[in-house]
Order: structure tokens, then C-alpha cells, then sequence
């Protein structure tokens, strides 16, 4: 294998080394002695990588792709195909199961295996970009706000300042003098993905709780006596002794035992 620096995967991947250092578990990867934290370096193969980023590695040119000719809607559309995609790599689960899981979690965003198949390959020649759904037309839906003001603002506002919508339009306004009113930028904002604003304004603590998924559980697997409580509590009342010469506030000590009750029906 090719073996090579989070500093160098993070350049391919066009996201931050935080990022990479964050979603290493998603390729292969090793630490060798360096600079790095504990003097250990982290170390991703390149053959573990998307294959748009190999081909970069490589030298290999690809047709790029203005994905901001295209609607918020339509590459919101992408990003959840992608999340569809990562979601069911990192699940575990066989492509039918996953599919019947989600479907039963989300029966208003049902898929079926050969979307799921179809949206793989080509988030694997492509990226996320390949998943964009390009029909009715060259022309459909185009934003009328530019590229690069809409970076400009983009990279105002997609920070953990929390800047508002409104400062980062005046602030664009200033560089970019022919740029739509600001409604235009409220209405593309709220078509950025909630994992996205969770991550880059709330932070990656914010996004690890709120958008990575969680593991349900059902008191249906667990059994008598497996989980016990207890509670060691002085009571909010006075008492005398025995002998009444003393008061004294009692403790009450409680053990909570779990037990599962079934229902049978004769």
C-alpha cells in the first residue's frame, strides 16, 4: 500500500486535517513515529481513499464539475444520497437489510437496493458531485447568486462565530456590488444540510451528538436481574432516638432491580 500523510490526504480530499484526523476510522490507516501528537504520526492508504482522490494522487485530471449551477435543492438531493451511501458502508449490515432498516426508520425517504447499488458507484467515480441529479434541462433551477459571492458568504457564515445571515450579506455586499438581494442568501441558506450547519457552526461535538447514528436499545434484550439501581438518600425529616435524648435525619437506602415481565395469553 501507498502510505501517506493526513496532511497530504486532507489537500486531496479538499477538507481540513482535523477532518481527516476525525474520520480516520473510514480508511485504512496506521501511526508511525513522527512529529505528531504522543510522537506519532498518522498514516492513510491511498488505496483506501475515494477514487476521485487516487486519481488527484496521480495526477489524473478530471472534468471539473460548478456544482453552484445548480440549485440548493438539487445538491442537497446529492448530499443525502452520499450520507445514504457512507451510512450503509459503515452499518455493517447486508445491502437488503440495510434497506429494509431504513426503510422502516424513514418510510417517507423509502429506497430500494438498486438505487442504493446505483448511488455506490457513482459516488465512487465521482464523489459527491456525480450524484446530482442533472435532469429537465441545462438550465434547471440555476441560482442567480455568482459562484464566487456565494463562496464569499459561504465562508462568512459557515463558522463557529455564528455570524448572521444579514452581517455576512453586508459584509459580501461590499466586495461583490451586483450580487441579488439578501432574501436570495436566506433562502439558499436554508437549503445547506443540517449536518453541515451542525458541524461547521456548532462544532464536531455538536455534530457527533446530533447527526452520527446512535444505537437503540429495548428492554426486550435485557434480562432479570441484569441492571440494579440504588440510591443512598438522608430523608427531609427530623427524628428522636430511642431514648428521645438525640434527632437525628434518617437515611433511606433504595435498590431498584429490573425485571422483565411477560404477558401470556391463554
Amino acid at each position: 500500500m501507498t502510505w501517506i500523510t493526513s496532511q497530504r490526504v486532507a489537500a486531496l480530499l479538499g477538507v481540513s486535517v482535523r477532518a481527516v484526523q476525525t474520520a480516520k476510522t473510514k480508511y485504512e490507516h496506521r501511526y508511525v513515529k513522527g512529529k505528531g501528537r504522543g510522537g506519532k504520526q498518522l498514516q492513510i492508504a491511498l488505496e483506501s481513499l475515494p477514487q476521485e482522490a487516487q486519481d488527484r494522487y496521480h495526477g489524473m485530471q478530471l472534468e471539473p464539475v460548478d456544482v453552484f449551477q445548480f440549485t440548493g435543492k438539487q445538491r442537497e438531493n446529492a448530499d443525502w444520497k452520499a450520507f445514504i451511501v457512507l451510512d450503509y458502508q459503515h452499518s455493517s449490515l447486508s445491502p437488503d437489510d440495510y434497506v429494509l432498516n431504513h426503510n422502516s426508520r424513514e418510510p417517507e425517504d423509502a429506497i430500494s437496493t438498486s438505487q442504493l447499488f446505483r448511488w455506490q458507484k457513482k459516488y465512487k467515480q465521482g464523489g459527491v458531485t456525480a450524484l446530482i441529479d442533472q435532469r429537465g434541462g441545462h438550465n434547471r433551477g440555476r441560482d442567480t447568486i455568482p459562484a464566487d459571492a456565494w463562496e464569499f458568504f459561504y465562508n462568512l457564515y459557515m463558522t463557529q462565530q455564528k455570524r448572521s445571515v444579514s452581517l455576512c450579506y453586508d459584509i459580501a455586499k461590499g466586495e461583490y456590488h451586483s450580487i441579488p438581494s439578501v432574501s436570495a442568501f436566506e433562502r439558499k441558506v436554508r437549503q445547506i444540510p443540517y449536518a453541515a450547519l451542525t458541524l461547521y457552526r456548532d462544532g464536531e461535538k455538536a455534530f457527533n451528538d446530533k447527526c452520527l447514528p446512535s444505537m437503540e436499545r429495548t428492554k426486550l434484550d435485557i434480562l432479570s436481574n441484569d441492571v440494579w439501581f440504588s440510591d443512598h438518600h438522608a430523608c427531609d425529616v427530623f427524628v428522636k432516638n430511642a431514648d428521645g435524648a438525640k434527632i437525628i435525619r434518617p437515611w433511606l437506602t433504595v435498590f431498584l432491580m429490573l425485571v422483565q415481565t411477560r404477558l401470556y395469553r391463554s
